[in-house]
């Protein structure tokens, strides 16, 4: 009996994927699309985004010190944010050492 269940735990921790082995990480295939897709810019655009979900949010900084009282001031911030979220997801497997 005790050795059913110690094979029935190995193989349920063998199956579950690992951390180290890519199955299920952002490595595993999502964050190439870019390369795939504009292989001599990829690097570049991938710098640009990292760099720039960096700096973006000190441009939050002023609206929302001065209020968000006006329609178009909500809609800079909110656009502000979504440019924010997108360069964080394409920059975000942006290495410095890969070049």
């Amino acid at each position: 009996m005790s050795d059913s269940s110690a094979t029935r735990d190995r193989r349920s921790t063998s199956s579950s994927p690992s951390i180290g082995d890519g199955a299920g990480s952002a490595d595993s295939g999502d964050d190439h699309r870019l390369e795939r897709a504009a292989p001599t810019i990829a690097s570049s655009v991938r710098k640009t985004c990292f760099w720039g979900a960096i700096l973006l949010p000190f441009l939050h900084v002023p609206l929302l010190l001065t209020g968000l009282a006006t329609p178009p001031e909500t809609a800079v911030f909110f656009a502000l944010v979504t440019v924010n979220f997108a360069a964080l997801y394409v920059g975000h497997a942006y290495e410095k050492d890969t070049e």
